[in-house]
């Protein structure tokens, strides 16, 4: 069964949430669900921040539900939009 790389943008609940924690949190929650191959802050415009997070997991259906569900449940999480999806 092949891998996917799955893309997504996690989004904050407001502009004072503290990015280092959540990515901290984010890490904690995935290690067991999916490896991650990328996580990094950037600047959306004006100060407003956004988590970049690639993560790979195997080609199953509803992998990238189940994920998206598991980043909801993260306290100071706003928003998660998977942004690509490609196999790997």
């Amino acid at each position: 069964m092949a891998d996917v790389a799955i893309t997504f943008s996690v989004l904050p609940e407001d502009s004072d949430s503290n990015m280092d924690t959540m990515i901290a949190e984010i890490k904690n929650v995935l290690k067991d669900q999916c490896r991650i191959s990328n996580i990094e802050k950037k600047e959306i415009a004006f100060g407003l921040m956004k988590i970049s997070l690639e993560i790979v997991v195997k080609d199953d259906e509803g992998q990238q539900d189940r994920i998206e569900e598991l980043l909801r449940g993260i306290k100071g999480v706003g928003q998660v939009d998977a942004e690509d999806m490609s196999l790997v």
